[in-house]
């Protein structure tokens, strides 16, 4: 998405913004001795602090998990957000606007803007008649009822959709272009040419992204005859029911830090508990739980609780949630499921126990591995040889899914020890055709370790240190090369040399490459850490521009030798070939 917005703009932003400002604002961090920062890593769960920031380069790294990148990076992978809102957040940051000039999707950023502004619009007109409205009374008496005080409907921003097919388009009755923008939102169903409010006679629940913005409802009845109980927003440009979760902004504000996520079915339900002081609840928005979810919730906290009703329903979707998080697994995830007594939810039961009680039950949860065998021996007889074998079978697609690890060596060892074979011999029945597979795997892994070329050193210190292109020999020209990543060497020399070096910093550098394919190669040499000492970077460098013209024209004598045997030089073709070795006899005479 780079390429929606001009490359000189985003060099303009990275060059008036710190990362050290970004990232301190929401991973607070400590200066250590040098000029570098460092902090616990916001991207794996760690005691020792690995994450390290350098205000010079404008550029982090994790030593344990290897993330790296810029400010804008930094954004996208911590706040989940798109190119073009981290890009947005920067330019807040420093007071800049996007650009009149910017194609593509930044040029609808001034929609997604309206869109935002029109949900917060509409959510103050709900709130209003929560207030207000004729039926508010009895809106109000029911949320009484249901255990919610001013202060806590206040903080979740709740609402009334008043009954009435035409509340919001007589509100924007006046202006198309909000009344089409209200189609788009989902707020107005258009049919027939015909306009009317989504929303009717509902209790009404803003759904936040995690920057704050409204970006969708949930309409809950309050009159038990009326349905669907609940009626959410449906996907829009601005909301997707697959990545967002009701509560999260909530728990985010709340909690500077979040030890564990409780995982429940519906809004009542987060709203009830932050009630009781709960304040670590999400609930997926009329959708099943998804990986996006998942992945979102593991990046804040390593440790999530699935709370469900304990009929066949909540069982099911528990289940959905632990098929979709095996592959997610890591060895210092915690994962469990806490089931409720039927006709309970955790509304009802918060209200009836009290924080303290139900914080307990908590902590009482079933673990993801009890609630897999559990289910996984349901019927079985451990006794039975065929039911053992019934239960290998059963119980194989779900230990695959599982990264290697420890955890993973648990759950086999107590398959194992549920059907009396030894874990060696289960393991290698397990992995069956995948054994071959893993070690073929594990040797190419091992064949393909990264070794460190000339080309290799002139790349990362470049990028570390660009002010060295005024360094650079002016005969060398990387065009001329052929050896391996020698055209990421050519454009990089061609950036710095049009480019004022004094505005380029690492993360600055990186930016160019962000939607090319060598992207991730360059942020990782960017991110590399060579045994140079500092007063030896420039001498360093030239040597590997040195051996790199070494290298070519040894690469260039080959082929021209090769040439020769099959089918002759030409007279030019002759004349190269003597001034190359005769290049480089001198240099075997002075070794």
């Amino acid at each position: 998405m780079a390429n929606y917005i001009p490359p000189e703009f985003i060099s303009e932003v990275l060059t008036r913004v710190d990362i050290i400002e970004v990232i301190d604002s929401r991973v607070p961090l400590q200066k250590r001795s040098g000029n570098n920062y460092v902090a616990c890593c916001p991207f794996h769960n760690e005691k020792t602090p690995s994450f390290t920031v350098s205000p010079t380069k404008q550029f982090y790294h994790c030593f344990g998990c290897s993330a790296h990148g810029n400010a804008i990076s930094f954004l996208i992978e911590y706040e989940r957000l798109s190119f073009v809102e981290a890009v947005e957040t920067l330019c807040q940051l420093v007071g800049l606007s996007l650009p009149e000039n910017a194609t593509g999707p930044v040029h609808n950023t001034k929609q997604y803007e309206n869109a935002y502004k029109l949900m917060s619009t509409v959510n103050r007109y709900y709130q209003q008649q929560l207030l207000q409205h004729n039926d508010a009374r009895q809106v109000n008496h029911y949320l009484q009822q249901r255990g919610l005080t001013k202060e806590i409907i206040e903080k979740f921003s709740i609402g009334f959709a008043p009954s009435g097919w035409h509340n919001l388009e007589n509100l924007f009755k006046n202006n198309t272009n909000v009344r089409k923008l209200l189609v788009e939102t989902g707020m107005l169903i258009e049919k027939e040419h015909k306009h009317y409010d989504r929303f009717r006679n509902r209790i009404m629940f803003p759904i936040h992204n995690r920057r704050g913005h409204i970006i969708g409802f949930g309409g809950r009845v309050f009159v038990a005859e009326d349905n669907p109980k609940y009626l959410n927003s449906p996907e829009t440009m601005i909301f997707h029911k697959g990545k967002e979760l009701y509560g999260l902004y909530e728990v985010l504000q709340e909690n500077r830090r979040v030890d564990h996520f409780l995982i429940v079915e519906g809004y009542m339900d987060v709203v009830a508990l932050a009630q009781h002081g709960i304040t670590n609840a999400v609930a997926s928005l009329g959708t099943a739980i998804s990986k996006e979810h998942l992945q979102t919730l593991l990046r804040y906290a390593p440790d999530l609780i699935f709370c469900f009703d304990g009929d066949a329903a909540g069982k099911q979707a528990a289940w959905r949630g632990l098929d979709i998080i095996l592959p997610l697994l890591k060895d210092s995830y915690r994962i469990r499921f806490m089931f409720l007594a039927e006709g309970e939810d955790p509304d009802s039961l918060v209200r009836k126990l009290g924080k303290d009680k139900f914080t307990e039950l908590l902590q009482s949860a079933t673990s993801l591995a009890d609630f897999l065998f559990n289910e996984l021996t349901r019927g079985i007889d451990a006794n039975d040889p065929a039911a053992k074998a019934q239960l290998k079978e059963k119980a194989k697609p779900f230990i695959n899914k599982i990264p290697a690890g420890i955890y993973r060596e648990l759950l086999m060892q107590r398959l194992a020890k549920i059907i009396r074979i030894a874990p060696e011999r289960l393991n290698a029945i397990i992995m069956d055709k995948n054994v071959g597979a893993t070690t073929a795997s594990t040797k190419t892994t091992q064949s393909s370790k990264f070794k460190i070329t000339p080309m290799h050193v002139s790349l990362i210190l470049l990028l570390q240190n660009p002010a060295l292109i005024v360094q650079l020999p002016a005969a060398f020209s990387a065009e001329e090369l052929t050896l391996p990543g020698h055209t990421q060497l050519a454009q990089l020399i061609s950036l710095l040399k049009t480019n004022q070096i004094s505005q380029l910093t690492t993360g600055a550098v990186l930016e160019y490459w962000r939607d090319q394919d060598d992207y991730k190669t360059m942020s990782k040499l960017a991110s590399r850490q060579l045994p140079i000492p500092e007063n030896g970077v420039t001498t360093e460098f030239l040597d590997s521009i040195n051996r790199l013209q070494d290298m070519q024209r040894e690469v260039n004598i080959e082929q021209l030798i090769n040439k020769a045997s099959f089918s002759g030089l030409s007279p030019e073709e002759k004349i190269n070939l003597q001034n190359l070795i005769l290049k480089k006899v001198p240099e075997k005479e002075a070794k």
